[in-house]
C-alpha cells in the first residue's frame, strides 16, 4: 500500500479535489483520463466533450473499462448543482440510449456534489456524492445580504445510487439514491470503494451541527441498494479528529482507510493515521488504527493504491 500527500484544494461543500478551470459549459476533454485509444478516429487532438451545456459544469469523475467508461460531475445548467452521469463507447461517444449532455442521477432541491464512482463489475456503476440542503445559487441571488441563507446550510448527506449501463436505476434502488450517512451530522468528503461483489464500500467524515468532533465513518452497500452495517455507518476508530478519509480494497471485501487526524488549523499539528475494516465492518488494527506519519510538523492528505 503506498500513501500520497494530496495536493488538491478544497471545494465550498467541504470536498477536496484537483483544482480545475471553471470555465462556463466545459467538462471533461481528456481522452487519456477515459482510459480510451486516443488514435481512435473519432477522438480530436483536445479530447471529446461531454457535456457543454448552459451553466457550470465541474468536479468530473470517471472510470473505464474495455467497453467504455463512466463520467459523472456536478452539473449548473439550472442552477442549483446537480449530479449528472455520462457512459461512453471507447470511440468517445455516449453510448446508445443515454441523452447527449448527460443523464440527472439527481437534481433535487439544494446542491449535489459527485465525490466518487465504482464499478460494480456488471456494466454499470455506483455513484456517491454529498447532497446540501440550501445552493450556492440561493445565495448569489438573494435580494439581500440578510435574505441569504446561511452556509453551511445544516447537515449535508452522503448518498449512493447503482445505474445500469443503459442509465437507468437499478431494480429495488430507488430513484434519489440510498442515504448512508445520519441525517443529524454534516457528513463530508465521501469516497466509494468497490467491494468485489457487485457493491461497495464507502468512507466520509461527519461533524456535528458545530464542526466539532470529526469521525471518519464508513457503509458496505449491497448490490441490491442494502445496507449491510449499522444505519449511519461505522467508526473507523474511537477518535473525535478524523478528517479527509481515503480508502482502498483489501481485495477480501473490506478497504484499508488512511485519514488525516488533528485539528487543521495553523496553531495545531496533524498527523496521519491508518485502519483496516473487514467484509463485516470489524476494525482488524484496534480501536485507533495505526499511526502511518507522526513526525513533527503536520502532515496532510493521503491517497492510497492497492500493491
Amino acid at each position: 500500500m503506498a500513501a500520497l500527500a494530496d495536493a488538491s484544494h478544497s471545494h465550498p461543500s467541504g470536498r477536496r479535489g484537483p483544482v480545475m478551470s471553471r470555465a462556463t459549459g466545459v467538462v471533461l476533454l481528456l481522452a487519456l483520463a477515459l482510459g480510451v485509444r486516443v488514435a481512435s478516429a473519432q477522438w480530436v487532438a483536445d479530447g471529446a466533450p461531454v457535456s457543454v451545456g448552459a451553466g457550470n459544469q465541474e468536479w468530473p469523475r470517471t472510470i473505464a473499462g474495455p467497453e467504455g467508461s463512466f463520467v459523472v460531475w456536478s452539473d449548473r445548467r439550472s442552477g442549483d448543482a446537480d449530479v449528472y452521469a455520462l457512459r461512453l463507447t471507447p470511440a468517445g461517444e455516449p453510448v446508445a440510449g443515454w441523452p447527449a449532455g448527460g443523464l440527472p442521477l439527481r437534481a433535487g432541491p439544494g446542491d449535489q456534489y459527485p465525490f466518487g464512482i465504482a464499478d460494480d463489475g456488471a456494466g454499470g456503476a455506483l455513484v456517491v456524492w454529498i447532497e446540501e440542503a440550501g445552493s450556492l445559487a440561493a445565495m448569489q441571488t438573494a435580494p439581500s445580504f440578510a435574505a441569504r441563507p446561511a452556509y453551511p446550510f445544516g447537515p449535508g448527506g452522503v448518498f449512493v445510487e447503482r445505474v445500469t449501463p443503459l442509465g437507468a436505476p437499478f431494480a429495488g434502488w430507488p430513484s434519489g439514491g440510498v442515504r448512508l450517512s445520519s441525517p443529524t451530522r454534516r457528513a463530508m468528503s465521501p469516497v466509494l470503494v468497490p467491494d468485489g461483489s457487485g457493491g461497495a464500500i464507502a468512507v466520509w467524515f461527519d461533524m456535528d451541527s458545530l464542526g466539532h468532533n470529526a469521525v471518519a465513518m464508513a457503509q458496505r452497500i449491497a448490490p441490491d441498494g442494502t445496507l449491510r452495517w449499522a444505519d449511519g455507518g461505522i467508526r473507523i476508530t474511537d477518535s473525535t479528529r478524523e478528517q479527509y478519509p481515503n480508502a482502498v480494497s483489501d481485495g477480501m471485501g473490506g478497504v484499508i482507510v488512511a485519514w488525516t487526524e488533528g485539528t487543521i488549523s495553523i496553531s495545531t499539528e496533524t498527523d496521519l493515521y491508518y485502519q483496516a475494516i473487514d467484509s463485516t465492518g470489524a476494525r482488524r488494527w484496534g480501536a485507533s488504527g495505526r499511526p502511518l506519519c507522526t513526525a513533527p510538523g503536520s502532515q496532510f492528505g493521503t491517497w492510497l493504491a492497492s500493491d
